[in-house]
């Protein structure tokens, strides 16, 4: 562990490119007229600096040439978690709503909607069990609304990411706006 850390510290050194700094600079603008509208602590240009670098470090620390939007994502959450706790709780509150999407990594996310469909995807099959279907029928159908309701009750309001993504392709099936799960067994 030792000798990695001293090779990314001597020999990694990531750049940040300028979609990077794009996103950066637009998140720090937002969240400084965020705290200044709610009357909360100021945002200074060192909480930039410090973002950056701690966008920096996480690309270094998976050796990496270049700053990702994953290491902005990390970086930003964790500034953003620092500064909320710093705020008033009423302050907080409202950062927190604001911010929610920031907070929230999209493998969060990803891993929170599928624990959800699975869960529907459950009660599904308890339900064909209690009323002892006899329909040999090996799919299981949950309407896309029932998981976006589902999600809306934990802030998460679009997953067309979640669609789109290789967990998803790879266990459901998406025919207009049903979910299909193939059951074996």
């Amino acid at each position: 562990l030792k000798r990695y850390i001293l090779y990314a510290r001597q020999y990694v050194k990531p750049q940040l490119t300028d979609i990077n700094k794009e996103k950066i600079t637009s998140f720090f603008a937002h969240l400084r007229q965020e705290s200044q509208a709610s009357g909360g602590i100021p945002v200074y240009h060192r909480h930039l600096e410090a973002l950056i670098r701690m966008a920096e470090a996480h690309a270094r620390m998976h050796l990496r040439d270049n700053v990702r939007d994953d290491d902005i994502d990390v970086a930003i959450s964790m500034l953003l978690e620092s500064f909320i706790q710093t705020q008033k709780v009423s302050v907080s509150k409202l950062i927190r709503r604001k911010f929610a999407s920031y907070i929230t990594l999209k493998d969060d996310n990803t891993f929170l909607i599928l624990n959800l469909l699975n869960k529907l995807i459950k009660e599904k099959i308890q339900y064909r069990q209690l009323i002892r279907s006899t329909a040999e029928s090996h799919e299981i159908k949950v309407l896309k609304e029932e998981l976006e309701e589902a999600a809306r009750e934990l802030q998460l309001f679009d997953l067309s990411d979640f669609y789109n993504s290789a967990t998803f392709r790879r266990n459901y099936k998406l025919r207009g706006n049903i979910i299909i799960k193939e059951i074996v067994g």
